[in-house]
């Protein structure tokens, strides 16, 4: 074994940099003036109780804020039972239509607000250029939040997020916020709520401030999102189940969602005791594209040398139970993660890609990711790519599907950017040290990676031989190898003490997903559980109470069955058409306490001849030959009545239940073709064509192409529009081919303008 140095670098993990408490504010008068808020755009140049009548709604009409701060050193508080309201509710408003800012500020100092409520807007409070700025005990429940597309049954490529770019405001424009405080410093936000959002807190170049006992929990995108902002203390909050691309035992994606998401050079911030659970990942931080070198060239004295997000510090943080990663931070420099709890993320604990001088000392990593065969898969515990001189030392690894594993590959274009060149190591120079394995399948796995230490590790009922393409022997000890003292981790601020507040939702299971994002186990919701040509069955969460079901469209032809209600379990709605009935398109309206839904589809019962076999032809580049393999001896021929069965996910396609008589002559979950036919009686009027697929898809209505999406792609939905002129028969042709990966395949046919 090649023994590796402590160089100085490694030693000097910098200590982050703890922020001042913020600057002193102008004295709130023990009687402030009341001033009743009952139009859009108020000026507000001194203290003052701000009064709403009851039941107001107050629209942003020209995008400056219902409410304008206007001077320095004066603080708003808000009376009891006031709520700025920008929208009248759904269904009337559609959370994804919600638009203006409800308190703006602009270039004011040491602004304090106090007890607000807010709902009904694109960003709730917006802040700029605002130093001193103080927000206490605010509330913001339902801010703009998009309709999301995945289902329970298929994820939709459309709902991924993009939080690589933001310079231009692209955070705010995409997605809203319900705080948003641009560069500005010296900031405290303390017990802020935020429900019924996509976003909870959002800084941009943000340093010096302060963010602690505040719960932006259930949303659909980010908790807190950082850019730019170094600095910051960010402490005893809670930012649990911020997730989206979850279907538990289907799919499990995430789509950039995060807890805590720290974007393009955010330093020398502390997060502790922070609860980050059932998101995206649980903290999401990458070195930025300009870090990188992947956007415009910056000014002539850019360096690319260790950039990053340096010198983080994540201490006693939970991040359990993620989509995706419970940590990743990748590209970056001299981070710390310290006791924090790792329970349960689907693919791996930690991932840590081209990260260095990285210190990962006394979490606790258990059951993290899915067993692969691939050595360059992520999964497990703690996953380092392309890493250089860190640390893996006093940690409690338990049952993950591998405990650590460390390699390098060939990353093609990456290794070209400016980042690279000027920081790239390779893999290499690792410090395994004092750690425990408990009943761990693999404990280390290695590829293409040179100098690793691993010594004075613990062992239970594990094997400590490493899986590894180079040797490396296992020590019981090797003192002249010195570790760093571990530096002192600062105290933490606020009262709430969020980690395990809500043991009782631990688990992947409990990560339901609705329309508009995640179920927060209490307010009702409704969503679509399964649908096919035959039946479609919602379900309805959380106490609704009574439920109403009116039929708008296809009454007599549309039987409806409520279930009744169960402890623990989801109410169900199940529709289906009645015997005899082989188109039907229908509307339903549902109405209980807190639900208003309209449902509409259409069913449509035909036989489908499905032929599936194993191809060598490129499906792209020679499409007849591909198509002529469909026709040779051993392709599998079976009937189906709906095409729902092709949601196979990653199972092969042999394991579905329509080839149960014919697995052993089925194609696997590679490199296999399908297609399908059928003629069916479709009445007069225009129809909408959709389909999910991952990879290539081409639908047919006798020689007309109307949808054709022939390639190797993501999941990804397209659709086409077909007027049939009479009632008359169509035959339809669906055509697909499946190369690697993911696979997926979903086709709706809908009617138009259902009465």
């Amino acid at each position: 074994m090649v023994l590796i140095l402590v160089t100085a670098a490694l030693v000097n993990l910098s200590a982050t940099l703890v922020p001042p408490a913020p600057t002193s504010q102008t004295a709130t008068p023990s009687d402030p003036p009341t001033l009743t808020i009952d139009h859009d755009n108020v000026a507000i140049d001194y203290s003052c109780r701000v009064t709403i009548p009851p039941g107001l709604i107050i629209a942003d009409t020209d995008g400056t804020g219902v409410i304008q701060i206007t001077a320095d050193n004066i603080t708003i508080e808000f009376a009891e039972g006031s709520v700025l309201r920008g929208a009248v509710p759904m269904p009337a408003t559609p959370d994804d239509k919600l638009a203006g800012i409800g308190i703006r500020i602009d270039t004011h100092k040491n602004v304090t607000i106090k007890g607000a409520v807010i709902g009904g807007f694109k960003c709730a409070i917006r802040a700029v250029r605002c130093d001193g700025l103080t927000l206490a005990s605010c509330r913001v429940d339902r801010n703009v939040r998009q309709r999301l597309r995945s289902t329970p049954m298929a994820e939709d490529q459309s709902d991924w997020l993009r939080p690589h770019d933001n310079d231009a405001q692209e955070w705010f424009v995409r997605y809203g916020a319900a705080v948003l405080i641009e560069q500005s410093s010296d900031l405290t936000i303390r017990g802020l709520r935020v429900r019924n959002s996509q976003n909870g807190i959002v800084l941009d170049r943000v340093c010096r401030s302060r963010i602690y006992d505040c719960d932006c929990s259930f949303l659909s995108g980010w908790g807190l999102a950082m850019w730019r902002s170094s600095s910051n203390l960010i402490s005893r909050n809670a930012f649990d189940f911020c997730i989206r691309g979850y279907s538990h035992g289907v799919y499990n994606r995430g789509q950039d969602s995060a807890g805590i998401l720290c974007f393009e050079q955010c330093s020398h911030n502390l997060f502790i005791e922070n609860s980050a659970t059932h998101c995206g990942d649980g903290f999401f931080g990458f070195a930025g594209k300009e870090a990188l070198g992947q956007t415009e060239p910056p000014s002539h004295e850019f360096t690319y040398t260790n950039r990053g997000c340096n010198n983080n510090t994540l201490a006693r943080n939970d991040f359990s139970f993620a989509a995706a990663h419970g940590i990743e931070m990748t590209f970056s420099f001299d981070n710390r993660f310290i006791n924090n709890r790792l329970f349960d993320n689907a693919i791996c604990g930690v991932w840590a890609g081209y990260s260095q001088r990285t210190l990962i000392d006394d979490n606790n990593i258990e059951r993290c990711g899915q067993p692969s065969s691939n050595p360059l898969a992520e999964g497990g515990g703690i996953n380092i790519e392309h890493g250089a001189r860190n640390i893996i030392v006093n940690n409690r690894f338990a049952a993950n599907s591998a405990a650590i594993a460390l390699w390098s590959d060939d990353d093609g274009a990456l290794l070209t950017t400016p980042w690279a060149l000027a920081n790239h190591r390779g893999s290499e120079n690792t410090i395994i040290s004092h750690n425990l394995f408990t009943d761990e399948p693999r404990f280390l796995r290695v590829r293409r990676t040179t100098s690793t230490a691993v010594f004075g590790n613990t062992f239970i009922n594990t094997a400590s031989a490493p899986d590894s393409d180079v040797p490396i022997e296992i020590h019981a000890d090797v003192p002249e190898l010195q570790l760093p003292a571990p530096a002192p981790v600062p105290d933490p601020v606020g009262e709430t003490q969020p980690v395990e507040k809500r043991v009782a939702l631990a688990g992947r299971e409990n990560i339901v997903m609705g329309p508009w994002g995640p179920w927060d186990h209490q307010s009702p919701m409704m969503r679509l559980a399964s649908a096919t040509s035959a039946r479609a069955i919602f379900e309805l969460y959380g106490d609704a109470g009574a439920v109403a079901v009116d039929v708008l469209a296809g009454k007599g032809d549309l039987e409806t069955d409520l279930g009744t209600v169960e402890p623990d379990r989801p109410r169900t709605l199940v529709l289906r058409p009645r015997a005899g009935i082989s188109v039907l398109p229908y509307k339903v309206r549902v109405t209980a306490q807190g639900i208003d839904e309209t449902l509409s589809g259409t069913f449509i019962q035909t036989q489908w001849i499905a032929t599936a076999f194993v191809f060598l032809a490129d499906p792209i580049s020679s499409l007849d030959a591909w198509r002529a393999e469909s026709k040779a001896p051993g392709t599998v021929v079976v009937p189906c009545d709906d095409l729902g069965w092709m949601r196979f996910g990653r199972k092969p396609l042999r394991e579905l239940p329509i080839f149960r008589e014919s697995a052993d002559r089925a194609p696997g979950n590679t490199n296999f073709g399908i297609i399908a036919r059928t003629r069916l009686i479709l009445p007069a009027g225009e129809w909408r064509f959709t389909t999910l697929s991952d990879d290539g898809v081409r639908i047919q209505i006798g020689d007309k192409t109307i949808i054709e999406n022939w390639t190797h792609h993501a999941p990804e939905r397209n659709e086409a529009v077909f007027t049939q002129a009479e009632t008359a028969p169509v035959d339809i042709t669906v055509e697909y081919f499946q190369l690697d990966g993911h696979a997926t395949f979903e086709l709706s046919i809908e009617k138009i303008s259902v009465p």
